[in-house]
């Protein structure tokens, strides 16, 4: 987790950062010496972790001038980084071609740009390993949205994404989070992603205990009632299931519903007043893990270590933390995946479309007021029961 009020706390010099083996390199040492050197006596220092997986992408943001291409080159020369990029089909013309193209450029016509991201995407998975950089703006000029060209090779690749920044103001080099699996609704075309949750498919890795008599009234009773289940659930023995916007006592039933209908063995947390009885032992039986507000101080600290020490646990909550509106949401839930070292899937209960949408995975929490922007995007599109209660960011 990276601290914008104390940068410093986590920077290190580009020679001292350490990378994994498992991501693709290729450079001789003399050369990630001088880069490294370079960046350091121009002032630049890194923060956060770089990924180590055989195919990614790196997103590298913002994009405004011709000097970030130089400076994410020193930096993968530094890393000794083996990486494809793609670059305006002019750069590619003699006499820098050749040398672009050493690097690891790829030239693309935008005017031409139809099917490229099938295209990419299909060579990503035919190779053995691939490390593909990207400016996601796709231009130097002003832009919104960013064009998703990206994520969606991300997506049809099956590969994850780590946005990277480069932060000319403090001349930082920020390794930020990492997106491991894309899954991106459509929410002019909803039904298009749209399964019964009879339906959905459930890895093996995932706990799971109710029995199939359960399973099969829950998914008929969400049926009956016009519910369906869009994108794909997260398979680990261990995670954090960020479910929202909470606006209804309803939200638990439904989710309770879900529960049954995957099988899924979960925790969760309450107010200590709903475990006393007569509904006490029926919670537990739940999986509800009692919990005083007003006691709270350790708490993240404490969950984190228990869930470190289980072989499996999959801890649903509602990050809100309260049915009233309030924003920022409160944080303990990326804390408590941070320390754990688990992921989180965010989970949106669409009560005007009648949709449960198993959204994106953060596969790592690293930077926590970045990522947390990721999750109020996701959860722009979600209507909740009571909307009024929702308090969406300006």
């Amino acid at each position: 987790m990276t601290k914008p009020s104390h940068p410093n706390n986590h920077s290190q010099l580009a020679s001292k950062v350490i990378v994994g083996n498992d991501i693709p390199r290729k450079w001789p040492q003399w050369l990630s010496s001088f880069a490294a050197w370079v960046l350091t006596k121009k002032g630049w220092q890194v923060e956060g972790e770089l990924i180590n997986q055989k195919k990614a992408i790196l997103a590298v943001a913002p994009h405004t001038s011709n000097w970030d291409f130089f400076i994410g080159l020193f930096v993968v020369f530094s890393f000794k980084l083996n990486i494809n990029f793609f670059g305006k089909h002019t750069i590619f013309k003699p006499p820098l071609g050749a040398i672009v193209r050493r690097l690891g450029g790829i030239a693309i016509e935008r005017s031409k740009a139809h099917g490229v991201v099938t295209s990419i995407a299909n060579k990503i998975k035919e190779a053995d390993q691939l490390i593909l950089a990207l400016a996601p703006e796709g231009t130097r000029s002003p832009i919104y949205p960013w064009k998703m060209g990206f994520m969606h090779i991300a997506q049809q690749a099956e590969i994850p994404v780590q946005v990277i920044g480069l932060d000319y103001a403090r001349k930082r080099i920020v390794l930020g989070p990492i997106i491991q699996k894309i899954i991106m609704t459509k929410p002019s075309h909803p039904n298009n992603h749209s399964q019964l949750a009879s339906k959905v498919i459930v890895g093996n890795d995932i706990p799971r205990k109710w029995p199939q008599w359960l399973s099969s009234f829950a998914a008929w009773v969400l049926t009956k009632k016009g519910w369906q289940v869009e994108g794909e659930l997260i398979n680990q023995k261990k995670a954090i299931l960020a479910v929202a916007p909470h606006t209804s006592n309803w939200d638990f039933f439904i989710g309770l519903f879900v529960v049954f209908s995957f099988k899924l063995n979960i925790n969760f947390f309450g107010k200590h007043t709903i475990f006393k009885p007569p509904l006490g032992a029926i919670v537990r039986r739940l999986g509800g893990i009692a919990i005083e507000r007003s006691k709270a101080h350790g708490v993240v600290t404490s969950i984190a270590n228990k869930i470190k020490e289980a072989d499996q646990l999959i801890l649903a909550l509602a990050p809100e933390g309260t049915r009233s509106p309030i924003y920022p949401w409160k944080m303990g839930f990326m804390h408590i995946a941070q320390q754990a070292e688990i992921p989180v899937q965010v989970i949106g209960l669409d009560y005007a479309r009648k949709r449960i949408v198993l959204g994106p995975i953060i596969q790592k929490v690293t930077n926590i007021d970045e990522q947390m922007q990721t999750i109020y995007t996701f959860y722009d599109n979600v209507c909740a029961k009571y909307p009024k209660n929702c308090i969406i960011k300006s």
